[in-house]
């Protein structure tokens, strides 16, 4: 299992890199007094634990992974690996409350609310009585409580949602009903003896993520210019091809990924990576219209199927997620066969 190599970094410095069991790795942190160094700690794309190095007593780093471990020969080989392998970038999610959140209904349509923390959840059930079943009916088993100043908050049994207005919650609740009693009417039809019904696609995920509906084609390239904006970067490093993801990535990661981020930037990056899938392999726009959310998805088809690049990237914009991918990974995401 142990190889060892000479790794030359840009920068004109070169160090030796050895990877070894993770028995060996263990004697070596009790046979040269290995101490941690919780300063370099490093944050795997797609785990949420982080990797502790270890500084040995002759100036080398250890880093003890679940099944193996290596060894640099010194500190600055590590950072150098570091840096080399990206492996400082990490995704940044809130862990303060209140936390302001978005909630997409039928037609584009948006509203906001807030995450509140069980401390200020619980005086509110606490001074107020929840509000009749029979008045909210598709909250889904959840209590529903209406404030002095209009409020309404919704207790799932895990989380605080506070909307700022009835009037806010009522649509949230009208888009509820809707799909309930169409996701209603296809199960009486699905259930009709010797009936086989094609019910087409559905994506609640990106139900109101696309206001251009299916004239989505027509504006990537408008949307791809956002991104030099937003990210506040030189348009030059959008040139659309696989190689500029690394840069992006690099300033996108320092963000704190919140809804009001993800609302910004999720469209135009979904048309940037599209772009720089299309620059190198074949495939074309195409959009899938889900007729039970009323929304336009825009997707890629290829000879193997739908590239389906929206699920990756979703998942690097839920602010409730630590799990991650590199933006790279999104590109190469395997296409879903038709």
């Amino acid at each position: 299992m142990e190889r060892k190599r000479k790794i030359e970094t840009p920068w004109g410095f070169t160090y030796e890199w050895e990877l070894i069991s993770w028995e060996k790795g263990n004697e070596l942190i009790k046979e040269f007094d290995g101490k941690e160094l919780t300063s370099y700690k490093v944050l795997y794309p797609n785990f949420c634990s982080e990797t502790v190095p270890y500084i040995l007593n002759d100036g080398r780093v250890l880093i003890l992974n679940p099944a193996d471990a290596y060894l640099i020969e010194s500190l600055k080989g590590y950072m150098a690996n570091i840096e080399q392998a990206q492996m400082f970038i990490r995704k940044y999610i809130s862990t303060t409350y209140p936390q302001k959140r978005i909630k997409y209904l039928l037609g584009g349509d948006k509203i906001y609310y807030y995450l509140l923390d069980k401390v200020e959840g619980e005086v509110i059930r606490n001074l107020y009585t929840p509000l009749d079943k029979s008045v909210y009916p598709y909250a889904s088993g959840s209590e529903i409580y209406r404030t002095l100043e209009n409020e309404i908050l919704e207790y799932t049994g895990s989380y605080y949602n506070l909307y700022i207005s009835e009037t806010d919650f009522q649509l949230y609740h009208e888009k509820k009903k809707l799909v309930s009693e169409r996701l209603s009417e296809r199960k009486k039809i699905s259930i009709r003896p010797g009936k086989q019904v094609d019910f087409g696609y559905t994506n609640s995920n990106m139900c109101g993520r696309n206001p251009y509906g299916e004239r989505f084609p027509e504006k990537v390239e408008e949307l791809c210019a956002k991104l030099s904006e937003l990210l506040h970067m030189p348009s030059s490093v959008f040139t659309g091809h696989e190689s500029s993801l690394a840069k992006i990535e690099r300033v996108f990661y320092r963000n704190v990924i919140t809804d009001e981020f993800s609302d910004q930037l999720f469209l135009p990056m979904l048309a940037y990576l599209g772009k720089v899938f299309l620059v190198t392999y074949k495939g074309k726009w195409e959009m899938r219209y889900d007729e039970i959310f009323d929304s336009w998805t825009p997707d890629i088809r290829v000879r193997e199927g739908w590239k389906e690049m929206y699920w990756p990237l979703l998942e690097i914009f839920d602010c409730t997620e630590r799990m991650w991918s590199p933006l790279r990974a999104v590109v190469r995401h395997s296409p879903k066969a038709i």
